[in-house]
């Protein structure tokens, strides 16, 4: 250790106390932000509990108070000392349960080759850094714990090939009773409605987008879910925020994206990769780049997939 260094780590602030009041806050089922205020006690206290996943009640975090009733992701923050951020499960919409565990995660790649544990105790003290595929199967997870039925699906584009944006991952779900599929996004955070308002399945997205019919992108979240300082490709050390800031910085901007990357489903099975295409030159296109996938048409995929 050089002399400067040994100063420079001599003179370091502790990050043991500080006079700082908490700052805490909820992202509920629209996504905004609202502020918790601590509370009086009024008897006895529970410690925020270590787990990311917390009952709903009342919890002390640095030596002041906070309800914790209502579901949502909350967002504990003592300046100088520590972060947290726990789930309460909302019991009533699976929906916000997707939502709230994709909230744990910005867009980016810096925590995509951690394995899941490791992602769960980083998700307890700070946001990841993820993209669609390692967070689609972080979320899954999550959520089947709680007895969610939810799968992981694939589109790809039909367009010509570029280097870094040719398909996405979605998770369908399953809600209770029903036997419908829903996509969720969570990486944008939203679903997907069909000009008559229903709800899609990565199938209906697809399909609807190559017959160039209107689909409605419902973001579920108004904060901003993106990391513009950690995002490289890893090969070259190429930073990805001004492409990601074209999509993210200017209204109806993931519409044009969904429109190149979502042109025709695909599941991953352990015997390989199987699409789902519309028409032969579909067919052609994705044969030509993937020679030993499982290519069927769109009825014999629906079938084998939706019913």
């Amino acid at each position: 250790m050089t002399f400067l260094s040994a100063i420079s780590h001599f003179l370091k602030p502790t990050l043991l106390d500080s006079d700082d009041p908490s700052v805490v806050v909820r992202a509920g089922k629209d996504g905004g932000l609202e502020p918790v205020h601590p509370k009086e006690t009024g008897g006895g206290k529970i410690d925020l509990p270590r787990e990311l996943f917390v009952k709903e009640g009342t919890y002390a975090f640095e030596n002041e108070t906070y309800d914790c009733s209502i579901p949502g992701v909350y967002r504990f923050a003592k300046p100088q000392v520590r972060n947290a951020q726990r789930i309460v499960w909302d019991k009533e919409e699976e929906l916000n349960n997707l939502l709230f565990c994709s909230l744990l995660s910005v867009r980016g790649n810096s925590d995509d080759e951690y394995p899941f544990r490791q992602l769960e105790r980083e998700a307890g003290n700070r946001l990841l850094s993820l993209t669609c595929g390692p967070l689609a199967r972080f979320v899954e997870q999550l959520v089947k714990r709680h007895g969610m039925r939810t799968r992981i699906v694939s589109t790809h584009t039909l367009q010509s090939r570029n280097s870094y944006n040719n398909g996405h991952t979605l998770l369908e779900y399953q809600p209770t009773g029903v036997s419908s599929w829903v996509a969720f996004d969570v990486d944008k955070k939203c679903i997907f409605r069909d000009g008559a308002g229903s709800l899609l399945d990565a199938f209906g997205l697809c399909r609807e987008v190559s017959e160039g019919n209107p689909v409605d992108v419902q973001l579920l979240s108004k904060a901003s879910s993106l990391d513009l300082t950690n995002f490289f490709e890893r090969s070259n050390g190429y930073n990805y925020q001004f492409l990601e800031m074209n999509i993210y910085g200017q209204a109806g901007g993931f519409r044009p994206l969904i429109d190149r990357i979502c042109n025709v489903p695909y599941f991953s099975l352990p015997e390989g990769l199987c699409f789902g295409c519309w028409t032969d030159e579909s067919r052609d296109i994705i044969q030509s780049q993937y020679p030993n996938a499982r290519i069927l048409g769109a009825e014999e995929f629906h079938k084998k997939f939706y019913e």
